[in-house]
């Protein structure tokens, strides 16, 4: 019984050794935390705001669906645009080129 007890803990042990291992090993120091030692970056903070949400279709009309269309259009075109300066931003910041 005490030599099954041993296996159980052996067993234990190194799944749990094996399991940190696998942790660290998905660990990255690639990317730095901070754009080449800057303690911050500037840029438009508004690029930070969330995206409209895209309004409920009200009525069944070819009028309102249309209407409805182009309000979704024009939100979407809204947020692509912050998120293209966005993603330029953090390329700036970060050096990144690919």
């Amino acid at each position: 019984m005490k030599n099954e007890s041993k296996q159980g803990s052996y067993v234990t042990f190194l799944a749990v050794l094996v399991l940190c291992a696998l942790l660290i090993g998905c660990a990255t120091t690639d990317v730095p935390a901070v754009p080449d030692g800057k303690k911050s970056v500037n840029f438009d903070r508004r690029l930070l705001d969330e995206c409209g949400k895209l309004p409920l279709l009200e009525g069944s009309t070819d009028v309102q669906v249309k209407d409805q269309y182009e309000r979704s259009l024009n939100l979407y075109q809204e947020c692509a645009t912050l998120k293209k300066k966005l993603n330029n931003e953090v390329r700036k910041a970060f050096n990144i080129t690919d």
